[in-house]
C-alpha cells in the first residue's frame, strides 16, 4: 500500500500543473491569433494572457521567487561576506585563524598572477599560509596575507596599504572576537 504524498509534494505537482496548462493555453492563443493575424499582431493580442499568467505567478509565488533570488546572489558565499571598495572579498575562520581568498585579494590591488608568481607566493608563504582547499581555490592565510600586503605597500601602493589596514582594523578581529566566543 502506497503512502499519501506530503502536502509539499502535491502543492509542487499541482503548481507545475498549473504552470503546464499556462503555458498550453497561452501558446494556444498565440497560435491561434499568429494564425488570424499574423505573427506580430498575433503576439501582441495574445500578450495580455501572458502579462495576467506572470502577474499571478508574482501575487501567488512571490514568497519563494524572491527566496530563488536570494539563493541565486548568495549561493557562492561561503563565511562571511565583506567588500573592500565594492569589490567583494571572501573571509572564512578555519584552523584558529582568518583565511582570505587569493582571488578576491588579487583583484582588489589590481594584480592578474601567473602560474611562476603563484608559484613563488607558495614558496614564500608555504603550505600553511598558502594553500588551495578541495574546489581548486587559493588562500591566503591571516599572516601571509598582511604580510604580502606590506610589502607591495612598500613599493607605494596605496589600494594594498588600504587594503592592509582595512583587513587588519575591521576584518580580523571581529572574527578573532567571535572565535573566543564562540
Amino acid at each position: 500500500m502506497r503512502a499519501a504524498p506530503d502536502f509539499d509534494t502535491r502543492e509542487r505537482r499541482s503548481w507545475r500543473l498549473a504552470y503546464a496548462l499556462a503555458v498550453l493555453f497561452y501558446a494556444l492563443a498565440y497560435a491561434l491569433c499568429r494564425f488570424a493575424y499574423g505573427p506580430v499582431v498575433g503576439f501582441v493580442m495574445s500578450s495580455p494572457v501572458l502579462a495576467v499568467y506572470v502577474a499571478l505567478l508574482f501575487r501567488f509565488r512571490s514568497e519563494t521567487v524572491f527566496r530563488w533570488f536570494k539563493w541565486l546572489a548568495l549561493r557562492q558565499v561561503d563565511g562571511r561576506y565583506y567588500a573592500f571598495q565594492d569589490r567583494p572579498v571572501q573571509v572564512r575562520w578555519n584552523e584558529g585563524q582568518c583565511w582570505v581568498r587569493a582571488r578576491d585579494a588579487f583583484r582588489v590591488v589590481s594584480e592578474e598572477p601567473g602560474e611562476q608568481a603563484l608559484r613563488r607566493l607558495a614558496m614564500r608563504f608555504g603550505e600553511a599560509q598558502f594553500c588551495l582547499d578541495a574546489h581548486g581555490e587559493r588562500w591566503f592565510g591571516e599572516d601571509a596575507i598582511l604580510e604580502w600586503l606590506e610589502s607591495r605597500a612598500g613599493h607605494f601602493d596605496a589600494v594594498a596599504r588600504k587594503f592592509h589596514h582595512w583587513l587588519q582594523r575591521e576584518v580580523f578581529p571581529p572574527m578573532h572576537r567571535r572565535a573566543e566566543l564562540g
